[in-house]
């Protein structure tokens, strides 16, 4: 477990990572270990006094010690069964946390997100121009110190995102595991995911109404022309081709986020809207909320005029 993912996870009320689980259960299951040896002693002192013991007391009190030991014996086994079998039911069936129990530690992810792409905008001055390694190699020690300052968040942006999984998916969707990982595959990396995710740019060009709706034409033009797709990141792949270049464009206005999972729903929701064939006013009201609430701009539609 990463530093920042045990941060984020201590943020979660009530949660308990199966990891320290199970060290509890080691760590009872070896002070269990004396209550089961004890039994071997006080049998070898049993036998001893049987042997070797003319006072009947000394002898009854070893046997009586057997007998005590015996039990502690039976409640040291009941003990350890029952121990493995919470680790391993909490292993199987782990705790569904509810998002408002999430959110704090989504919304620690979201701001170290955000401290990431002010690192990364830091760094601009020095690298106008420069679009590669070499680039930088060549421009001085300004532009290479700022080059490594952006690879150097390559690392932490992939720990913040697999963070994100982990807390989105296992703790809040495990019940939903598929549904969650297609949510942050298209809603859950950009804010603006309907205008620069593949997903979104696929099924808006291929989408089509079903019949004429009076005020839909606008409306209808803008879905089918979405923006120029700047990178195609597919599925669960947490960057592009150019991981640098990715940064480097997120980071320009704060394009991506960490949203808690209330606010994953909500947005992957309009996005739906908009792409369904709900009454004009409907999906109107859904891109007003998904853009202006939010304060983005949708992205406007392009002609292309052929003189």
């Amino acid at each position: 477990m990463t530093d920042l993912l045990k941060e984020a996870l201590d943020r979660i009320d009530g949660y308990t990572h199966p990891d320290g689980a199970n060290q509890r259960a080691n760590r009872l299951h070896k002070a269990n270990q004396t209550s089961l040896n004890a039994g071997a002693d006080t049998w070898r002192v049993y036998q001893d006094a049987i042997e070797n013991a003319d006072d009947y007391d000394d002898i009854l009190q070893a046997a009586l010690a057997v007998q005590d030991a015996q039990r502690l014996a039976n409640a040291a086994r009941m003990i350890g069964d029952d121990l493995r079998a919470q680790v391993q039911a909490q292993r199987s069936n782990p705790r569904v946390h509810e998002p408002s129990e999430t959110k704090p530690a989504l919304d620690f992810l979201d701001a170290e997100l955000r401290d990431l792409m002010r690192t990364v905008r830091a760094q601009e001055p020095a690298l106008h121009g420069i679009h590669n390694a070499t680039d930088a190699l060549r421009g001085g020690g300004n532009s290479q110190d700022a080059w490594q300052t952006v690879v150097e968040q390559v690392s932490r942006y992939e720990e913040i995102r697999a963070a994100q999984r982990k807390i989105t998916i296992t703790i809040s969707g495990s019940d939903q595991r598929e549904t969650f990982v297609k949510l942050i595959n298209r809603s859950g990396l950009l804010r603006a995911a309907f205008d620069h995710e593949l997903d979104f740019q696929q099924r808006r060009i291929m989408w089509s109404p079903r019949s004429a709706e009076r005020g839909a034409a606008d409306f209808v033009a803008w879905i089918k022309h979405p923006p120029r797709l700047e990178f195609e990141r597919t599925g669960n792949a947490v960057f592009p081709d150019d991981p640098i270049a990715y940064l480097r464009w997120i980071s320009d206005g704060d394009k991506a986020w960490v949203p808690d999972v209330a606010d994953l729903v909500r947005v992957d929701e309009l996005a739906e809207t908009m792409l369904s064939h709900y009454p004009i006013k409907q999906r109107t009201a859904a891109r007003e909320q998904y853009y202006d609430a939010r304060n983005l701009k949708p992205a406007t539609v392009e002609t292309v005029s052929i003189v």
